[in-house]
């Protein structure tokens, strides 16, 4: 599966093949403003997904219905902004900008709105109802997943209103999903300036120190936020993701029971606590975990391979057990070769040789998933050579935050 690489992390609302989401503090302006959209991934990096957000049903009005700018008498720069003057929207309801430019073309009366509302006098009135209007329209772009137009957008709130908290973090997280994470902490360094309490901007601010590898401001951000919000499961998951990483294997179990505890069917917290229950050599207590998180998502094919190493470590049946679990696996995706070698259906050299193909567009996680998998079962049948080749191979070739890359340094260390 491409784009896979953040199995466990909850990450900044914007792209998911990660998953991501949390409790969501909104700044000072329009608190009930943007839902995290589902990260397509739960495997594009390894945060928290959230999973079975849907978009919002479509609005049963638009203002009162059918105002335009003619409704309004033109204004002249000497004439004062009310809100009142909103030309298509009721005072209330400029959060229907956000629905109509996720789903519709609304170009021209957005720019009928700003040539209207900017004809009145400079005040800070006007200035802050075309401020939320532009936030609403890169909220609305960042869920048609157009970061460069989102990006634009945030940009002009920013200029109308530089002391919205809210508008830097969301800023912050289209870049952090751009990758461009010094730009993101600014923002959200920003944020958490204008406005000390806001708990999802220290939880962006950990991500972001996350992606750049430094860990102990990841922490302390992490800590930040749980400190301001306790039940912020999100960042319970994802600093129990860097203390794992860490090797400091009982503090990360300690915030996956913490998200647990605030949310019983948080999926991911279960996967993650199963990882580092398995790292510890506990295989029952990982497979029962990794059970949970299946029931609770059964189409996933890395709980169902961890569910069978665990399994395996543990005794237990595996392979009959993996047998019904996979009949609900997509067989035609990535990785489900893995799976089926696992069952005895096709060969493990295959699968590899397959996955290392010059012409795999996506050689370098595949290989490193194959090599990983199969060299944990090896070391579980107690084919050490074997397992040792496969495992190195995993650590020495696997991206730096693929969590399978962790994963064989603690298998690796297992072996006699």
């Amino acid at each position: 599966m491409q784009n896979r690489v953040d199995l466990g992390r909850l990450h900044n609302p914007v792209h998911d093949g990660v998953g991501l989401v949390g409790p969501h503090e909104l700044g000072s302006l329009e608190r009930d403003g943007r839902r995290p959209r589902p990260h397509a991934q739960d495997h594009t990096h390894t945060g928290v997904g959230l999973e079975g957000l849907d978009h919002p049903a479509a609005p049963e009005r638009v203002g009162s219905g059918h105002q335009d700018a003619a409704a309004h008498r033109a204004p002249d720069n000497d004439t004062e902004y009310t809100p009142d003057a909103q030309p298509y929207t009721e005072p209330d309801d400029v959060a229907v900008v956000e629905w109509l430019t996720q789903h519709c073309d609304i170009d021209d009366a957005i720019a009928q709105i700003r040539d209207t509302v900017g004809g009145y006098k400079p005040s800070s009135s006007r200035d802050a109802y075309l401020a939320v209007v532009a936030w609403r329209r890169g909220n609305g772009f960042w869920e048609r997943d157009d970061a460069a137009r989102a990006l634009r957008e945030y940009d002009e709130a920013l200029r109308l209103r530089p002391d919205n908290d809210q508008f830097h973090k969301s800023r912050g997280d289209i870049y952090f999903n751009m990758a461009r994470y010094d730009d993101a902490l600014a923002d959200y360094d920003e944020a958490i300036r204008l406005n000390p309490g806001y708990s999802e901007a220290y939880y962006s601010r950990g991500n972001a120190y996350d992606r750049k590898g430094e860990d102990d401001k990841a922490i302390a951000a992490f800590d930040d936020a749980i400190r301001m919000a306790p039940e912020f499961v999100a960042a319970h998951n994802n600093r129990g993701l860097v203390y794992a990483r860490q090797g400091k294997l009982d503090l990360a179990i300690q915030d996956y029971d913490a998200a647990l505890q605030y949310a019983p069917k948080f999926r991911l917290a279960f996967s993650n606590r199963g990882r580092v229950r398995f790292y510890l050599a506990a295989y029952a207590d990982a497979a029962a975990d990794f059970g949970a998180a299946l029931q609770l998502k059964p189409d996933n094919v890395y709980d169902a391979l961890w569910l069978y190493l665990s399994r395996l470590r543990a005794g237990q049946d595996a392979r009959e057990a993996l047998r019904g679990d996979a009949a609900k696996l997509d067989r035609s995706a990535w990785p489900y070769p893995i799976i089926a070698a696992l069952l005895g259906e096709t060969d493990e050299t295959a699968v590899l040789v397959a996955a290392g193909s010059d012409t795999n567009p996506n050689r370098k996680g595949q290989e490193c998933e194959a090599n990983f998998y199969f060299g944990a079962k090896k070391a579980a049948e107690g084919d050490t050579a074997t397992a040792r080749h496969r495992l190195s191979a995993a650590t020495a070739d696997c991206p730096a935050d693929y969590l399978e890359r962790i994963a064989a340094k603690f298998e690796l260390a297992k072996l006699p």
